[in-house]
């Protein structure tokens, strides 16, 4: 995905920071849920220390959002066909082919 590889080379050091976080949770940091990959401050966070400021001026403020949603992603690179009628159907793949309809995010099991 070139826009990953694009926030990848902005924010450089923005992933083991996340990491780093993760690896903290519950212990030197807050515990979040587990549905939530990195909570936004962490997210605040490493867009802040990339740009060298506690507080980000309002031109990089959406890099959070951005950021944290690709981060997020990265880590399966799941893409999901949705039809409005028939709810999720399933993975996105250049082949044609049938999809059941799924009740779950399918990389989510358990």
């Amino acid at each position: 995905c070139a826009r990953l590889t694009e926030v990848g080379q902005r924010y450089p050091r923005a992933w083991n920071q996340i990491a780093q976080f993760r690896a903290d949770r519950g212990k030197d940091l807050p515990d979040w849920p587990d549905y939530v990959y990195a909570p936004m401050a962490a997210w605040y966070a490493a867009v802040s220390a990339e740009a060298g400021v506690s507080r980000l001026p309002l031109d990089r403020v959406h890099d959070v959002g951005l950021l944290s949603a690709l981060g997020a992603w990265r880590m399966t690179t799941g893409i999901y066909r949705f039809d409005p009628d028939r709810g999720l159907l399933g993975p996105a793949t250049k082949r044609k082919k049938s999809y059941a309809r799924a009740e779950r995010n399918p990389e989510r099991q358990g």
